[in-house]
């Protein structure tokens, strides 16, 4: 008698585990079937999920461009100003040689 009814019971429990495994996979249906909709930013349809992906590409497509200007712009600016500064350094080192070659030939 202790046996038929422990049997019962584990039916009873496997019972409920059954219903609980349904409720389960009745909603990871509900989420195999909104899946391709909702896969991209949540909800909406697949338009707009389109849409938002799209857009998202456009814009760091847009941010990696700006930033690669902005680099080469630096870049040439520093280029200038090294050249400047190189220009500058000859025409006082040219200066300064002609200042000595003048003392020089006064001395004579």
């Amino acid at each position: 008698m202790v046996k038929k009814k422990k049997k019962k019971k584990k039916k009873k429990k496997k019972k409920k585990k059954k219903k609980k495994k349904k409720k389960k996979k009745k909603n990871g249906n509900f989420m195999h079937t909104e899946a391709p909709r909702s896969s991209w930013q949540g909800g909406g349809c697949r338009r707009y999920c389109t849409l938002r992906v799209g857009i998202i590409i456009i814009i760091i497509i847009i941010i990696t461009i700006i930033i690669i200007i902005i680099t080469i712009i630096i870049i040439i600016n520093i280029i200038i100003i090294i050249i400047i500064i190189i220009i500058i350094i000859i025409i006082i080192i040219i200066i300064i040689i002609m200042k000595l070659l003048s003392s020089a030939s006064s001395y004579t």
